[in-house]
């Protein structure tokens, strides 16, 4: 009689006790490089029964960082920490920034609070250039169109319009000038019976 007692008296314990594991948080996938906006996502485990509204989470005060020994940076400041009820079963935190991140390393506290505890984990990310592609900007979400195409300078000659083909351009021909009249010759010194070099003016009867 004793041990069926104390068998009830064990079952009802594990039915009404709270569940053995508390909320935790995963692994962080990074969805953005570097000098972007910064975007990822934290998952978060043992979430089922907690509503979105139950769960906190945010960056960890400056007492955690200084007891753990991670300097709490001005660009840490910026981050925004929102929790997303992807289904029933599965949540996760999204970090974002509204500032482009412009530092390549980035270690931080992630702080989580529910009614029933508090969770803290710290984070490291590395942030990579973003990898230019001919369609554009490859992150891991996808190829993102170029905001802006490069267009090459047109240069014309100043001689010639746009409307106007080479074979169109009019050919100037140079004016030719009359020739000179050659200069007069002086009279030289004739003999008798000679006739010397014409001049303007000169006939056969003078």
């Amino acid at each position: 009689m004793i041990q069926r007692l104390l068998m009830f008296g064990t079952v009802f314990l594990l039915l009404a006790g709270p569940p053995a594991f508390g909320l935790g948080l995963g692994k962080l996938d990074l969805q953005s490089a570097l000098n972007q906006q910064f975007v990822a996502e934290i998952e978060l485990t043992n979430s089922t029964g907690l509503a979105v509204e139950e769960i906190l989470p945010n960056l960890a005060s400056q007492l955690d960082f200084d007891r753990v020994g991670i300097e709490r940076t001005y660009e840490l400041m910026d981050l925004r920490f929102k929790v997303v009820d992807l289904d029933a079963d599965r949540k996760i935190i999204r970090v974002t920034s509204t500032r482009p991140v412009t530092e390549p390393f980035l270690n931080f506290l992630v702080e989580v609070l529910w009614p029933n505890g508090r969770i803290l984990r710290e984070y490291t990310v590395l942030l990579d250039p973003p990898i230019f592609t001919g369609e554009g900007i490859r992150t891991e979400e996808g190829i993102l169109p170029l905001q802006a195409a490069t267009v090459e300078p047109s240069f014309q000659s100043p001689a010639q319009s746009p409307a106007q083909s080479p074979a169109q351009t009019p050919v100037q021909t140079p004016v030719q000038t009359p020739a000179q009249a050659p200069a007069a010759m002086p009279e030289a010194n004739l003999k008798d019976g000679e006739y010397g070099v014409t001049g303007a003016g000169d006939t056969l009867w003078s």
